[in-house]
């Protein structure tokens, strides 16, 4: 289901990632703004209560301020645990997109990977609050909760189209379908 950084107060000062736009207005959607959905924390919060334990998978593919919102998170509706509390008891792996391996660089010129850190932005505030995101997260992730770490350059050489049907072609979301 979608959700919108919403009310995250690490995000406000940050302006939408320059696809957002292109996004919203190439692709019929019924979505035209984030009014329109929940906050990604109460999506999070609803989709991991209802799940059993130790029994989803998540695929972080951007930056991590959704996940540290989430980490953050207190009791609600949906559950007595706080964000890290039900990340524990619900989430068995953690797949994130970002990083370049074996290192960031070759050199100190060009920095680290934008899922990390913004860095198609040039810096500025969206860097100083994708990192700060970034380190929350991975401080803070339950060490009952696996993590792998998979480099963007991996990523830009996946057969995504291929990928894609097997995904509507019969599999389910937790299926294994590699």
């Amino acid at each position: 289901p979608p959700g919108a950084a919403g009310d995250n107060p690490a995000l406000q000062p940050c302006k939408p990632l320059p696809y957002v736009p292109e996004l919203v207005g190439k692709w019929p959607s019924p979505i035209k703004n984030t009014s329109q959905v929940p906050s990604s924390v109460e999506v999070y919060r609803r989709v991991l209560a209802a799940q059993p334990d130790h029994s989803v998978a998540i695929s972080s593919i951007g930056l991590s301020t959704n996940l540290a919102a989430l980490l953050r998170s207190g009791p609600d509706e949906h559950s007595p645990l706080s964000g890290k509390g039900l990340m524990a008891q619900k989430v068995k792996l953690l797949a994130v997109m970002g990083g370049k391996y074996p290192t960031s660089c070759p050199d100190s010129r060009c920095g680290c990977e934008c899922n990390f850190c913004a860095k198609y932005n040039n810096g500025g505030m969206d860097h100083v609050t994708a990192s700060a995101a970034a380190a929350f997260t991975f401080d803070n992730m339950p060490p009952e909760v696996k993590i792998i770490f998979s480099g963007f350059v991996r990523s830009r050489t996946l057969p995504i189209p291929h990928l894609l049907r097997r995904l509507t072609s019969g599999c389910s979301a937790r299926a294994e379908c590699g």
